[in-house]
């Protein structure tokens, strides 16, 4: 198995969160969560609650999806920092745009490179 999570893309089932492609030959997961729902805030409403829990789910579902979009952009975002530097850098090393560019991308993959940490259990 290539991925230490269950393979997307999941959907809910009803309350279930479970793999669209349920096959035993890439997962050992056949469901991967039943939710029975949360629960509200005194005084809010149970539509409220639903809504905002139902909204979670899409989230939770969207998960793998999203991390393999992190990847593909830390990898693009890491070839085009390279021809930055590459066109930035003269006799007397980075320019001033060069570094400033080279600092926005740098910022840009920490905050990437910590959301696959977590969502890879790596933290």
């Amino acid at each position: 198995m290539s991925t230490r999570h269950t393979p997307g893309p999941w959907h809910w089932e009803g309350r279930t969160l479970a793999p669209v492609n349920r096959d035993p030959s890439t997962s050992y997961v056949y469901s991967i969560l039943d939710a029975g729902g949360g629960y509200g805030f005194l005084g809010s409403t149970p539509h409220k609650t639903t809504t905002e829990i139902d909204a979670c789910f899409k989230v939770i579902a969207a998960a793998p999806n999203m991390l393999a979009a992190l990847h593909k952009a830390r990898a693009c975002i890491l070839i085009d920092r390279t021809a930055l530097a590459d066109s930035h850098t003269g006799p007397d090393g980075l320019d001033e745009d060069g570094a400033a560019g080279i600092a926005e991308y740098d910022e840009t993959l920490a905050v990437i490179n910590a959301a696959i940490a977590e969502a890879e259990g790596q933290q």
